[in-house]
């Protein structure tokens, strides 16, 4: 247990906040909530697509899903946690990113594949993997990566108002 309160108090904090019970300490304070939020954020996005996925299998049907929308998105996620991971941000801070990018992703395969088009969606799921792959070991430069950071916040807008259009 000490183990997990020295992650969310670390340093002095875990003795100002848990031994001398200063609950309300000026640095240790906002550093224990930020990082419990973010915690909890990164739980949170564990299980947000979670219900789609379920309500998809057991229609056995995407429709109403935008494969463009869900393809965005996609994309907006890879850019944003390839380069926090290439920064080393703490997880915490992009974790979100990672389930939310794995949730996705099996929409967009679900999406090929109850639309008859398991082969392609095969074939761009491979090749979203050798591209993810790029991103994360380095081979794609910082500046680069930065660039694409940037376009994510346009890319999930679009995204959004693409699903707008078809509604």
């Amino acid at each position: 247990m000490e183990t997990v309160l020295r992650y969310f108090a670390p340093g002095e904090c875990y003795d100002e906040l848990f031994v001398k019970y200063n609950f309300f300490h000026a640095q240790c304070f906002p550093t224990l909530l930020s990082r419990f939020l973010s915690f909890q954020i990164v739980l949170g996005a564990v299980l947000v697509k979670v219900p789609q996925i379920i309500k998809i299998l057991q229609a056995g049907s995407v429709q109403g899903i935008s494969m463009l929308a869900i393809f965005l998105e996609l994309v907006a996620l890879t850019f944003t946690g390839s380069y926090n991971f290439a920064k080393q941000f703490p997880f915490s801070t992009y974790g979100e990113n990672l389930f939310l990018g794995v949730q996705v992703f099996i929409i967009w395969l679900l999406i090929f594949y109850y639309n008859d088009q398991a082969a392609l969606g095969g074939i761009l799921a491979v090749l979203y993997v050798g591209v993810l792959y790029s991103l994360l070991s380095g081979m794609v430069p910082l500046k680069f990566l930065i660039y694409l950071q940037s376009s994510a916040i346009p890319i999930f807008i679009t995204s959004r108002v693409s699903v707008s259009l078809n509604a």
